[in-house]
């Protein structure tokens, strides 16, 4: 492991929790955690639950300062509160970030506050990097589904291309480069998994799960339309669906109008990283039926527990993950039929089953998160900072 002699300023739009020690996000705080192991100094700054200003507070638990933007939160009052003011909020990161020595900055995007402070920061004599985990297009037309919205992102879009052109990139997976026609973007697949876990139990490849938003983007439709299609000839079949969001009602009733509610579990989002490693401890096949991804660390995840993946062929990054009958299985979009093929395929062919399984595990043994980070980041500081 190498320690560059790096003080990292990270700043995002992912919560600061009450007590000021880590995010609200688990994901994140388990990459803050890696990327600590390969920079002499760790500081995120980004918006906060705490009731009062935090000014670098070193976390222990992270080995990571925290500095919070009390002026945004994402109300509309408060996003446009955070907009109004992003010179006084940039002024007084700089301020910060020039006592706590920072050497390189980390912008994390699309997101409207880092976007919005990225021209002032781009000014500064202190170099920029950015990270980029997906596009306007999927994060606001998915949420907010009303006729101006995609004239809106699209303006957006064009208008952060225009700061990205300006600084390195590390973005999630390859395909962002190529759909934003992002010239030398260095390519980070997303994961927290930092081993493989051997399963003993015998796999039949019956028991299937699904980990995600219940979005319509994400055509949690077509895997239950798969498992209605398999249903006579593989009655004992389970799925296990963990995940939230708008159509979760919907595919519920769909669920039921095709007499497969038995077959399914419906976890809800889940938290506790004990709880979703239990459930993928106890699954054989991760599907991800997703029109659109950027690099989706369900797959990787999942893949370190020896589950098999089956996922749309031309969805984003998948495809840079999942090797087609070697490692997982790719299917055309919107194709239960498909699906449903690749499924029985799996639980009539044990050796088949096998390899699969054996060369996941080989994907995931390759592709931790600290070696990811390791990569990406050694990457970005070799090419561009030294």
């Amino acid at each position: 492991m190498k320690v560059h002699n790096v003080n990292l300023t990270i700043v995002g739009e992912v919560f600061i929790s009450a007590s000021g020690n880590h995010t609200v996000d688990r994901s994140f705080n388990a990459i803050l955690r890696a990327y600590r192991k390969y920079v002499s100094t760790l500081h995120y700054v980004g918006p906060s639950l705490h009731s009062s200003p935090i000014s670098a507070h070193h976390s222990q638990e992270l080995d990571t300062s925290f500095s919070s933007i009390p002026e945004y939160n994402k109300s509309m009052t408060g996003r446009l509160s955070g907009l109004f003011q992003k010179k006084k909020i940039a002024n007084r990161i700089l301020s910060l970030c020039e006592s706590l020595h920072t050497s390189l900055f980390q912008i994390r995007l699309p997101a409207v506050l880092p976007l919005s402070l990225t021209p002032s920061l781009l000014a500064s004599s202190i170099p920029v990097s950015f990270y980029l985990s997906g596009n306007w297009k999927q994060s606001l037309c998915a949420s907010y589904p009303y006729p101006l919205v995609p004239f809106l992102a699209n303006k957006l879009s064009q208008y952060e291309r225009s700061l990205l052109l300006q600084a390195p990139i590390i973005s999630a997976g390859t395909a962002l480069g190529r759909d934003l026609s992002l010239p030398n973007t260095i390519p980070y697949f997303s994961t927290t998994h930092e081993k493989i876990t051997p399963i003993d139990r015998i796999r039949d490849g019956k028991r299937l799960l699904y980990v995600g938003r219940i979005e319509p983007q994400k055509r949690l439709e077509d895997l239950l339309d798969a498992v209605a299609l398999l249903q006579e000839t593989l009655p004992d079949i389970q799925l296990s669906v963990v995940g939230d969001g708008k159509h979760k009602t919907s595919c519920m009733k769909r669920a039921n109008d095709k007499s497969i509610s038995h077959l399914i579990s419906w976890h809800g989002k889940i938290d506790d990283l004990n709880t979703l490693e239990q459930l993928y401890a106890s699954s054989d096949v991760l599907i991800l039926p997703s029109l659109s991804e950027g690099s989706p660390k369900v797959l990787p995840e999942a893949m370190s527990f020896g589950i098999v993946p089956i996922g749309v062929s031309n969805a984003g990054s998948v495809p840079d993950i999942i090797s087609d009958q070697q490692n997982g299985i790719l299917v055309p979009p919107r194709t239960p039929h498909a699906i449903a093929v690749a499924i029985q395929k799996l639980v009539n062919d044990p050796q088949y089953r096998q390899r699969l399984t054996d060369n996941a595990y080989s994907y995931a043994q390759d592709h931790t998160l600290s070696a990811e980070v390791s990569r990406a980041f050694g990457v970005l500081l070799s090419k561009h900072f030294m």
